[in-house]
């Protein structure tokens, strides 16, 4: 009993023991993340060029090889073109020495036995006997030459339709490869979004994670429904100033350098004046965006052509595939868009 409380006691210790050396233990900064997580981008950026290149050079030898088969089925079009013509020749052929032998038994019956009692007429008819010899044996030659043209245009005309299914089976089997690498692609590029989504968030610093300290959200805040927002405009460093957005909004800003492309809609009249995910009152002429995983707070630089603003994010959506921001009324207005448009955006710190 005694070596078994001894031993719980022991244990005891070593617990705390552990638990305080993981506590003095120097907690790892928090930009060490964002430079794997960048890392992890560039990595994956560079396995969807590799495959998109594979694609590419896959796709142009299912050209080239879908050209060879054009090339063969006219190659095989020609050459049994080439064999009816011998078939015709040679049918052709075989009826007319079948009418010359036939000429020369009918004929030469009666014929022979009148030219058997003249000696002139026998040589005659040895004569002619032995020239149409010579020309059912030049018949019978060419009908053998034609013959064997076409074997060899059947082996051919074989050969052709042989490498032809050579080729389709190849041309299939390439086609289930893009198939592959597009799906591989597609993979990634869907791993590719969510690291960049992640990686944003990690460029959030601690001034955003604790937004409702610093007062950028403040649930109930915002502009009700009745008011028009003023507007003013403000700097970001290093681009200046000039950047349109509401007056409520801090007036400088540092910039992240993360910048990204993407599709934008917007909403207005059938929200407005109602309380945004943030706790916020929307007001369509505020410059607001909603966004389905930017912490509430943060505040984004958009562009769209020769013209920017800055907004706030205060809401959750768009809750439509390809689209990853929603846009107040008065920034869809300010960008020059109304529907759907393409934008470039990028973090921004209140100083």
């Amino acid at each position: 009993m005694r070596l078994k409380f001894v031993f719980k006691k022991i244990t005891g210790k070593i617990l705390i023991l552990s638990l305080a050396l993981v506590l003095l233990l120097p907690y790892p900064a928090f930009s060490t993340d964002p430079l794997k997580k960048k890392k992890e981008i560039e990595d994956l950026k560079n396995q969807i060029a590799a495959v998109q290149k594979n694609i590419e050079n896959t796709e142009t030898e299912i050209q080239v090889i879908n050209g060879r088969i054009q090339g063969l089925d006219k190659e095989l079009k020609d050459q049994e073109k080439r064999l009816a013509e011998l078939e015709k020749r040679i049918k052709e052929r075989e009826q007319y020495l079948r009418e010359r032998v036939k000429m020369l038994y009918i004929e030469d019956a009666s014929y022979s036995l009148k030219m058997v009692l003249d000696s002139e007429g026998i040589l005659d008819f040895f004569r002619r006997i032995r020239f149409l010899m010579y020309i059912s044996q030049s018949d019978a030659e060419t009908i053998a030459m034609f013959k064997k043209e076409k074997a060899e245009a059947r082996e051919l005309v074989s050969m052709i339709k042989m490498n032809r299914e050579k080729n389709e089976w190849y041309v299939k089997s390439l086609e289930a490869k893009v198939a592959e690498l597009k799906n591989m692609k597609k993979t990634l590029d869907s791993m590719l979004k969510k690291a960049q989504r992640e990686y944003r968030m990690m460029l959030t610093p601690s001034s955003l994670r604790k937004v409702s300290s610093r007062g950028y959200i403040k649930r109930g805040g915002g502009y009700p429904a009745s008011v028009m927002p003023p507007r003013k405009y403000v700097s970001v460093n290093p681009y200046g100033g000039g950047f349109l957005t509401s007056e409520r909004m801090p007036s400088n800003y540092e910039a992240s350098g993360e910048k990204w492309s993407c599709y934008a809609s917007w909403y207005g009249n059938e929200f407005h004046g109602r309380r945004t995910a943030s706790g916020e009152i929307f007001n369509q002429w505020d410059f607001t965006v909603a966004h389905r995983s930017l912490p509430f707070g943060t505040f984004v630089l958009i562009r769209r052509g020769d013209r920017a603003i800055v907004a706030k994010v205060t809401d959750r959506g768009p809750f439509i595939p390809g689209r990853e921001f929603d846009l107040s009324r008065a920034c869809a207005e300010s960008l020059g868009f109304s529907g759907v448009a393409k934008i470039e955006v990028e973090i921004i710190f209140p100083k």
